[in-house]
C-alpha cells in the first residue's frame, strides 16, 4: 500500500475530517506501537512500510510493558488532535461487543 492509501483508509475508518489528522494518528499509533515492540520488531515492521509512515518507528524497540489503557493515552497525547481516549479506542459509529 501506498501512503495515501493507509491514510485514506484510516480516514475512513476513525471517521476523521481531513488527510492530515489521519496521518498524525497513524503515525502516533505507530510510534507507540514501536515502543511496545521489542527489539528489531519495530524495524521489521517499518520495513513493510511506506515512506512517510515508517519513519514513526525507531529501528529497535525498547520493548515497554505498558497496557491497553496506557497505550491509548500515549496516542492520545502524540496524535495532538485533542483525540480523547474513547476516540482512541473506538471509531465513531462503531462499539465493543460487550
Amino acid at each position: 500500500m501506498r501512503e495515501q492509501e493507509i491514510v485514506a483508509a484510516v480516514r475512513k475508518t476513525a471517521g476523521l475530517e481531513d488527510a492530515g489528522h489521519a496521518a498524525d494518528a497513524t503515525r502516533a499509533t505507530l510510534t507507540v506501537l514501536g515502543q511496545r515492540l521489542a527489539g528489531g520488531e519495530p524495524g521489521d515492521l517499518a520495513g513493510q512500510l511506506p515512506a512517510g509512515i515508517k519513519e514513526a518507528l525507531s529501528a529497535t524497540g525498547e520493548g515497554a510493558s505498558f497496557g491497553v489503557e496506557e497505550f491509548y493515552r500515549r496516542v492520545m497525547d502524540g496524535e495532538g488532535h485533542g483525540c480523547t481516549q474513547d476516540g482512541a479506542r473506538e471509531p465513531p459509529g462503531r462499539s465493543s461487543p460487550r
